[in-house]
């Protein structure tokens, strides 16, 4: 993946002082661009997740999470729509209440 559009991590956000709120929303509005079309390319490969509800949005541990209205979608900047694993019923539920990416299981892999 080309150098450009690896996201910056949270630690080099924090230490870099040329960073401006400007800087960071337009690296952000970068890989957002990035990831909105391998999230129509997942939809259009699993129809059942439904139309998608609001943009991709980036969460604190450098996942992307796009809502759809039969299931939510995780992937990482630069990942493939093959890359991007679904959560989707119940499950959804229940991975919720464990903090989602966030929480002990991390991002789903299947």
């Amino acid at each position: 993946m080309p150098k450009s559009l690896t996201k910056p991590s949270i630690t080099q956000l924090r230490l870099s002082p040329s960073l401006t709120s400007t800087s960071i929303d337009r690296t952000i509005g970068l890989h957002a661009t990035y990831m909105t079309p391998r999230f129509d390319e997942f939809a259009r490969q699993h129809p059942f997740v439904g139309a998608k509800i609001g943009g991709a949005q980036w969460t604190t541990n450098g996942t992307w999470v796009q809502e759809f209205q039969n299931a939510t979608a995780y992937g990482t900047s630069g990942a493939l729509a093959s890359e991007i694993h679904e959560v989707h019923g119940a499950i959804r539920d229940r991975y919720r209440s464990f903090g989602g990416p966030d929480g002990f299981l991390g991002l789903p892999i299947t």
